[in-house]
């Protein structure tokens, strides 16, 4: 546990979110702080296995599964009760590239992130009363790209033109900023017109009344949630 200094009540601790016995030992260490958490935000993850399908690490893969679909499910489920316990109860999960879109040589990431669009749907779903959000926070230059630098060969080529062309951890605080001006949106009244649905924090216009009442007349529709098309929809 480490305790920040010039902040008051900031707690950080080790955990490894795809162990469900770490997580229930973080859990333990929380309720000797609060007995409630009113907003869960998950964020772990990793890029896992940088290679197609037949050729790709298989430990590395399963690994990214476990970390960034069942860490996610295992932290929700864990801490479900202080999250029920709590009048606000928010839950935000995070897609990520390849959640909507086939994305060569990231499987792993893609199929992990598109679980994690499912589960925050069928967690709204089930329990209408949690607030639970999934977010696309667009390109973000973290350390989860070093893999890929180190594994040039084996990526997907027009996406690592696009990784070096805009890697600059410099710019991340302006698109760290968008993204918290959006949980704190998504913690109005206004914002609960997403419950349930991925919003995209850099193409939605989230900030735009008049698109907020356009997406309020879908509202019973299955927009920013993942459907299979059909004809109909053509």
């Amino acid at each position: 546990e480490i305790k920040l200094n010039k902040l008051d009540n900031v707690f950080f601790y080790n955990c490894d979110v795809s162990n469900i016995d770490d997580i229930k030992k973080l859990k333990k260490k929380i309720l000797k702080k609060t007995n409630k958490i009113d907003i869960l935000i998950n964020s772990a993850a990793v890029i896992g296995s940088v290679e197609k399908i037949h050729k790709c690490n298989v430990k590395e893969w399963i690994s990214a599964l476990n970390i960034n679909l069942v860490g996610t499910f295992l932290t929700i489920k864990v801490f479900f009760d202080l999250i029920y316990r709590s009048s606000h109860k928010f839950i935000f999960n995070f897609s990520g590239g390849g959640a909507f879109s086939d994305f060569d040589s990231f499987s792993a990431y893609a199929i992990s992130k598109a679980g994690v669009v499912r589960l925050t749907e069928c967690i709204s779903s089930e329990y209408k009363k949690i607030k639970i959000f999934c977010l696309a926070p667009g390109f973000i230059s973290t350390q989860i790209h070093n893999k890929i630098f180190l594994n040039k060969k084996k990526t997907n080529q027009e996406y690592f033109s696009f990784l070096k062309k805009n890697y600059d951890r410099k710019k991340n605080i302006i698109k760290l900023n968008n993204l918290y001006e959006c949980i704190q949106f998504l913690l109005t009244k206004k914002g609960i017109i997403f419950k349930g649905r991925t919003l995209s924090i850099n193409f939605d216009p989230w900030r735009s009344e008049k698109f907020l009442k356009k997406i309020k007349k879908k509202n019973n529709s299955d927009i920013y949630k993942l459907r299979r098309i059909n004809l109909n929809n053509l």
